[in-house]
């Protein structure tokens, strides 16, 4: 039999994160979370993959063929730069979590970390 995989307290509440808001998809997807079961888990040089797998029997997004859902970083002390994720919906499910660092090897082992919403279209210095 094979050994299940469990998620680690980064991609948990990395994933916990990306689906926080009020709207009925993030709520079809949460649901879908508790529910998913870990296929596997690769790791990189510079990061990992999740694959996940949802039963058939729970809803789904209704007209949603790919969706990605993104801007939750994480300070991690054992990497200069920030990492960031990227949560993959692929069918109306759930199906991919990938993490990163920038220029950087993915640490082996995470103690700590804090996660922060990454902040996009920054304004140049001086326009601010």
């Amino acid at each position: 039999m094979d050994k299940e995989i469990k998620l680690s307290p980064l991609e948990r509440e990395v994933i916990q994160k990306l689906l926080e808001g009020d709207d009925e998809a993030k709520e079809i997807l949460r649901e879908q979370f508790r529910v998913a079961t870990v296929l596997d888990r690769t790791v990189t040089d510079t990061g990992f993959y999740v694959d996940f797998s949802i039963p058939e029997d729970i809803q789904r997004l209704a007209d949603r063929e790919k969706l990605i859902i993104q801007g939750i970083g994480a300070k991690i002390p054992s990497l200069a730069f920030d990492a960031s994720f990227i949560l993959f919906v692929k069918d109306g499910a759930i199906n991919l979590l990938e993490g990163f660092a920038y220029e950087e090897p993915w640490p082996n082992r995470i103690d700590t970390f804090e996660l922060f919403h990454e902040v996009y279209n920054r304004k140049p210095k001086g326009l601010e």
